[in-house]
């Protein structure tokens, strides 16, 4: 049925697509007002870089390293340490061209400085002498690891994938290595990567409440 219906089609050429160079806002802090909030919305976000650069990988498992499980930075300071929130946040966007770096969470209004302050000192301390230890790592490692592979199961997460990488222009092999890619990234190289892009001179910071 499908050659039935489909033989007549040509093969086209696909247009050649520019889009804008990003232009951010300027950098700073931005407050907005909202009467009646109990909690405060914070944010702090980083311009990136794009999904085909060699740090991207590293980026991308750095949020998992910040905020993408119970056993990530955030959530073993905001929430277990000082009890600012219960669901911190962080993650590195996965746009073609352009992406951003952002953590935060809802905070107790009067907790909102200390909050950007812990933030802030978190990122500093992935590329100090006391921050990311390679056990923290490995169970961060091990977790998106295993959550990959057991996504297997869905025939439509498989083919999303083979989509997506289309669209990136991500070689297969890189797909069907993802997990020995994230196995390889270092403590090293999350403390570099975290050292050239997530620095306090480089942050955004917009609070809502």
């Amino acid at each position: 049925v499908l050659e039935q219906k489909f033989k007549n089609w040509k093969q086209g050429t696909p247009p050649n697509l520019e889009p804008p160079s990003a232009k951010s806002m300027k950098r700073g802090v931005y407050f907005i007002p909202r009467a009646g909030s109990k909690q405060s919305s914070v944010i702090l976000s980083q311009l990136t870089i794009p999904r085909n650069h060699p740090d991207y990988d590293i980026l991308d498992l750095t949020g998992s390293v910040m905020g993408g499980s119970f056993g990530a930075k955030l959530f073993r300071t905001l929430r277990e340490k000082y009890s600012f929130t219960y669901t911190p946040f962080a993650y590195h966007t996965s746009s073609k061209y352009i992406n951003r770096f952002a953590a935060g969470a809802e905070v107790k209004n009067e907790k909102t400085d200390s909050s950007i302050t812990i933030i802030l000192e978190q990122f500093k301390s992935l590329y100090s002498s006391e921050g990311l230890t390679k056990e923290e790592l490995d169970r961060i490692k091990n977790y998106r690891i295993g959550s990959y592979l057991m996504a297997f199961e869905s025939s439509g997460y498989i083919s999303d994938l083979i989509q997506t990488a289309d669209f990136y222009g991500t070689p297969m092999d890189k797909v069907k290595n993802y997990p020995q890619i994230i196995q390889n990234i270092t403590t090293l190289d999350i403390s570099k990567a975290a050292e050239k892009y997530l620095t306090p001179e480089k942050t955004y910071i917009a609070v809502v409440g």
